[in-house]
């Protein structure tokens, strides 16, 4: 809808009552930006201490703690801990928590 309202596909909301800002097109402008930011901000802050709990999970199975490996192998069930493969769980985790900061960062943004 905000894709719409910018190319000017729905002409009927140009006309204006009074001063420019009051205009149909510039409110529902305003509120699908304001609909996207809330959309960001709760995968940014909704998602973020499951996302923590996995990285101290993870901090954890590095030092040696295999109830942490076994627990965080049961909540992301693509991971073999037979393989043993780090990288990719390491990878997994901490672009989730850079996902997270980013979407914080663009929410107040």
């Amino acid at each position: 809808m905000l894709f719409l309202l910018l190319c000017g596909a729905v002409p009927w909301m140009n006309h204006v009552d009074g001063p420019d800002n009051d205009s149909p097109k510039k409110r529902w402008i305003e509120y699908d930006s304001q609909v996207l930011n809330a959309l960001f901000c709760v995968t940014g802050f909704g998602l973020f201490p499951w996302r923590l709990r996995d990285a101290y999970l993870l901090c954890r199975a590095r030092t040696g703690h295999e109830v942490a490996l076994r627990s965080l192998a049961a909540i992301h069930e693509w991971y073999v801990i037979e393989f043993a493969r780090w990288w990719t769980l390491d990878t997994v985790v901490w672009l989730y928590i850079a996902n997270s900061l980013i979407q914080v960062v663009m929410g107040f943004a």
